[in-house]
């Protein structure tokens, strides 16, 4: 992994703790994938574009296939315009673009919160 690319995984890591969320991170998509499949109080999912191994793409379509509500958000640095109806892109709830905000994340994170039924449905 580059060094760029722990960096950019250590400033969401921060940005997320700093507003109390509680946080797990993977260094790739399998090894996401891997601890995903032993934690089951995961509310929401993160996941860059571009990792070695895997893309984001690929790892999205695998969350949904096990876990098909859990919400997914893709972040790049390679824009945010795909076809909504693309089948990539129905993989995922939102698509984030980098460089990210403290200001971004919270959005994205009350638009997931708000598309979810209320407790007990």
């Amino acid at each position: 992994m580059r060094a760029r690319d722990k960096l950019a995984i250590q400033l969401l890591v921060e940005m997320l703790e700093e507003q109390g969320h509680v946080v797990h991170q993977a260094a790739g998509g399998a090894e996401g994938l891997t601890a995903l499949a032993g934690l089951r109080a995961i509310d929401l999912v993160f996941t860059d574009l571009g990792m070695p191994g895997m893309t984001g793409w690929e790892v999205a379509r695998a969350i949904k296939a096990r876990r098909p509500t859990l919400p997914v958000v893709l972040v790049t640095g390679w824009g945010t315009a795909w076809e909504e109806t693309s089948p990539e892109r129905r993989a995922v709830d939102l698509v984030l673009a980098k460089p990210l905000t403290n200001a971004a994340l919270r959005a994205a994170i009350a638009e997931i919160a708000g598309r979810r039924p209320p407790l007990g449905q």
